[in-house]
């Protein structure tokens, strides 16, 4: 019955050092997935500030683009004003209708 006993007492020796080691392993590998997770919402964090700062960035953007739209749209308007009131007043005025020469019309470039 001592055989058994040592027999026993071995298996119940060895299962405790292998349940140890197992355990020990188990910590290790919970510490380096923390220290991973910790690395991940590091990078997350950034990319989430980058995102914001592109968010921000894309609304200025429009807003400005918006702006420019609106201003090159009245310009036309203006300008599509100013034809019209030259082409009603020169619509009589033979000398309107005709071709201004190129000295004039680089005068009025400048």
């Amino acid at each position: 019955m001592t055989t058994w006993r040592a027999a026993l007492v071995t298996l119940v020796a060895t299962a405790f050092l292998f349940l140890l080691l197992n355990r020990n392993h188990l910590a290790n590998k919970v510490d380096k997935t923390e220290a991973e997770l910790v690395t991940e919402q590091a990078t997350n964090i950034a990319l989430g500030n980058i995102i914001d700062a592109y968010q921000s960035n894309d609304a200025a953007n429009r807003a400005a683009t918006t702006r420019q739209l609106e201003n090159e749209r009245k310009l036309r308007n203006e300008s599509e004003d100013r034809l019209k009131r030259f082409l009603a007043a020169a619509s009589d005025d033979k000398c309107a209708i005709q071709r201004m020469p190129d000295a004039s019309i680089n005068i009025l470039r400048e």
